[in-house]
């Protein structure tokens, strides 16, 4: 623990600037532990925010106006009195990891605090910003327990205690007798005192600690925490936080965020967002914008639904289509009903890749060929010649005009009779992968094996852009254009093209992506929306007060 001198000889220090150097010193000596990420400096709060999946509750803490629960994909907040969800806590905001083993909240100092495997984080609400003491400094290679007392912070490793001060954030080994008289309260990191019968809403049950959900699948108690306005909320493994009223005891399940953290895939809806991925044990989430409500659907659990691993998702207004490995599903909104379309309905395989929406049709892309739907939901094979059994990767209709990236380049098509041609591209692009098309009014995207290339429609003419200028390394997954900005998701990052500037940027998990493979990408005016293996990300990419 660093000490100041009671006094400073006289002649020790001969000019300002020695005071001023020692000063400094000193204070770096006090800070040296708490690290404040790159994230933090370079952004400010809430331009990068991920949505992850919280289903996995370890800790629970109550604070003045907010409850955290400490989860395997971050922070999860809700106002106590508003009965609302808050943006979450997660890396993107300066954690220096998302699985939260411990929450706590210290009523002294205002500050949350949160353990992980790599260190302590602590929040100061009037900075809004995360910084991190490392174990090493204190030091320990991890925490059981922490908590609050009326004079310092507590933490506890094994048989062994240490006491810190909540201003220097230095750590000294101490007792349980001190802890005691400092009357310190521990985290929430077990279950209280549960009721032996609890009513619970939506077809859940509570059978002896333990949630049973309508697919009679079991979800431990993990941990509880009540208040003193007949309120408990309890945190489960798998399932999230229930909301209790102990005045008569009834309860209900409040989600919050995806079901998985891998997003492969999203769509825009009415009110809000359609995502889901590829995970077998993920599901199709809904998220209404408007009202802050995330459903889930699961294969298992809705009659129609074979598949919610999820590659493309479409929403024409009336339908929501599901590019699944089990076939097409699709989801009438009016109904609230599902079907899934499979070889049985004409289509050349259930492997579906890609879609794309034209007039009253569908365009479906599987592994084994192109077909149609119509309004009817009635499937109608593209047989043309050279067509068959060709994996279409992406589709994209503009203008009348649809585009389809294969694995033996491009093909067009002119809506609604033809003809079908490829497209002759430059340094061999007919041999090239195409994973993603983005059409403008005058431009067609592609991202390929080499990067991306570009076909200017208007003067019928491609300029490259090839992959040893940046895209070395390299696997395009996604891309989206527009007038001013070109966005290409890869396996290493989020990548901004400034077209008038002729300039490229790279986001990573150092910005704050909380992964860097990036799946999907959706534009919302100033905010970008990004689907990873992490989460759902929105990123404040046009904020006016910073240039990237």
């Amino acid at each position: 623990m660093i000490r100041f001198p009671a006094f400073l000889p006289s002649g020790s220090l001969r000019s300002r600037g020695q005071i001023s150097c020692l000063f400094f010193v000193l204070l770096f000596s006090f800070l040296e532990g708490q690290e404040l990420s790159e994230r933090a400096v370079r952004y400010r709060p809430q331009d990068w925010i991920t949505f992850s999946c919280m289903r996995d509750v370890h800790s629970i803490a109550l604070g003045h106006d907010e409850v955290y629960f400490g989860t395997s994909g971050g922070i999860a907040r809700s106002h106590r009195f508003q009965n609302r969800w808050l943006f979450p806590f997660t890396v993107s905001d300066g954690l220096d990891d998302n699985v939260i083993r411990i929450v706590d909240y210290d009523h002294q100092t205002g500050l949350l605090w949160c353990s992980t495997r790599r260190g302590l984080n602590f929040y100061r609400s009037g900075t809004e910003q995360w910084r991190r003491v490392s174990y090493r400094t204190i030091p320990v290679d991890g925490v059981d327990r922490i908590g609050s007392g009326e004079r310092a912070l507590w933490i506890q490793k094994g048989d062994d205690i240490w006491q810190g001060d909540p201003w220097t954030f230095s750590f000294s080994v101490s007792s349980f007798e001190k802890a005691v008289q400092d009357r310190v309260q521990w985290a929430r990191t077990q279950p209280g005192d549960l009721p032996a019968t609890l009513i619970l809403e939506g077809g859940y049950h509570w059978i002896e600690n333990r949630v049973l959900d309508p697919l009679l699948r079991t979800f431990p108690v993990t941990v509880s925490a009540a208040d003193r306005f007949e309120r408990m909320w309890i945190g489960t493994e798998g399932l999230g936080v229930l909301e209790v009223d102990t005045g008569v005891w009834t309860g209900r399940p409040i989600f919050f965020g995806p079901w998985t953290s891998r997003i492969d895939a999203m769509a825009w809806s009415d009110r809000g967002l359609w995502m889901g991925g590829e995970d077998p044990k993920g599901g199709i989430t809904h998220w209404d914008r408007e009202r802050n409500q995330w459903t889930t659907f699961e294969a298992r659990a809705f009659q129609g639904l074979l598949s919610h691993r999820v590659r493309q998702i479409l929403d024409d207004g009336r339908r929501v289509w599901f590019a699944t490995q089990e076939g097409l599903a699709v989801y009438r909104k009016e109904s609230g009903t599902w079907r899934t379309l499979t070889v049985f309905d004409n289509l050349p395989g259930n492997d579906i890749l890609s879609l794309a929406h034209s007039g009253n049709h569908l365009w479906v892309g599987s592994s084994h060929g192109l077909s149609r739907v119509d309004a009817s939901e009635n499937v109608e094979p593209v047989e043309e010649k050279g067509l068959t059994f060709v994996p279409f990767y992406f589709l994209e209709c503009r203008d009348s005009l649809l585009w389809a990236g294969t694995d033996r380049g491009i093909v067009e098509y002119r809506i609604p009779s033809g003809p079908w041609r490829w497209l002759q591209g430059h340094a061999g692009i007919m041999a090239h992968n195409i994973y993603v098309v983005s059409a403008l009014e005058n431009e067609v995207w592609f991202g390929t094996d080499d990067g991306v290339e570009v076909l200017d429609r208007a003067k019928n003419t491609w300029r490259g852009f090839p992959r040893a200028h940046y895209f070395q390394g390299d696997s395009i997954r996604t891309l989206l254009a527009d007038h001013q900005t070109i966005w290409v998701g890869t396996q290493n990052g989020l990548i901004k093209y400034v077209k008038s500037e002729n300039r490229w940027v790279r986001y990573t998990i150092n910005d704050g992506l909380p992964d860097n493979r990036v799946s999907w990408l959706l534009l919302d005016g100033d905010y970008l929306w990004i689907g990873t293996r992490g989460g759902l990300v929105r990123f404040f990419w046009n904020a006016p007060y910073r240039i990237d």
